[in-house]
């Protein structure tokens, strides 16, 4: 029994280790398969988790990352490196500033940063685990890359980190929500207006605005806009429900713009005011880019 187990880890990691071949170096994917497969048997036994952050390098690129294995992490890499969702975005010129709103632990931002190296990032994160490992992620970047710990609002203010509640309750499923009575247990992370991340970029507008906010965009895109909106260019949204999508499509009502789906973003572009829209412009037939 004990051999077929062990008969059985080996064939599996030899597998895992053959599929992360494609994306990864050699040791960086034998150091995945191994964890991953752990993983597997600790779930199944009762074991302790392995538990452990890996430092990773992708094949065929100088891009480096840190992954938890025991975390959702494995999952936003998936989407962002292998389904590659935002390559909608690959042949935008001239991208000088990119905001990454709801930035999880840094693979959106690398992904940008690495495609635009002429860019400047800005990335916001209010999960403290999530914006810890965004900064050693985008540590290499230097000035080209800052990292801010709390959550894009459309006002300033105090608000409670909520956990394990949306979604699958993993890493990347963290919402926020306005702080009404504190305890002692209340994680607290300050909000930000877009304003005030404008005003940090020092530069005229957002090239690409990235949101993956599960579910404030409702109050993002619910209150005004004007004062910000119109600087953006290209929008790349993840939209988790038909509300949001409502709020989102009435927020861009006055504007003209491309729309592309890619996975489960909604890519805009070319952003543009227009005087005489009379419908929200998302519920009519948008061209596809």
């Amino acid at each position: 029994m004990l051999i077929d187990t062990i008969y059985s880890c080996c064939l599996n990691a030899c597998r895992t280790f053959q599929k992360e071949r494609e994306h990864f170096t050699a040791l960086s994917a034998f150091l995945l398969a191994l964890s991953r497969e752990y993983g597997r048997i600790a779930k199944r036994h009762g074991l302790r988790p392995f538990g452990k952050t890996l430092h990773l390098r992708l094949r065929h690129s100088e891009i480096k990352l840190y992954l938890r294995t025991e975390a959702s992490d494995y999952s936003v890499f998936r989407q962002i490196f292998i389904e590659n969702e935002y390559a909608p975005l690959d042949d935008l010129t001239s991208v000088a500033t990119i905001v990454d709103c709801g930035a999880n632990v840094g693979y959106s931002s690398l992904y940008f940063l690495n495609r635009f190296p002429q860019a400047h990032l800005i990335a916001i994160e209010p999960d403290p685990g999530n914006a810890l490992l965004c900064e050693q992620n985008l540590r290499p970047y230097g000035n080209r890359a800052t990292v801010i710990k709390g959550a894009i609002w459309p006002q300033k203010a105090r608000l409670a980190i909520v956990r394990g509640e949306y979604r699958d309750g993993g890493e990347w499923a963290t919402q926020v929500q306005p702080l009404v009575t504190p305890s002692g247990s209340t994680m607290v992370v300050e909000g930000f207006d877009m304003p005030d991340i404008l005003e940090m970029l020092k530069g005229p507008a957002i090239d690409i605005l990235k949101i993956d906010i599960e579910r404030s965009e409702i109050a993002l895109f619910g209150s005004d806009t004007k004062a910000w909106l119109s600087r953006v260019r290209n929008i790349a949204i993840e939209l988790h429900d038909d509300e949001c999508r409502r709020v989102f499509q009435e927020a861009l009502s006055s504007y003209n713009f491309g729309v592309q789906h890619s996975g489960e973003l909604t890519i805009i572009r070319n952003l543009q005011a227009a005087s005489n829209v009379a419908t929200p412009v998302l519920s009519q037939q948008k061209r596809d880019l």
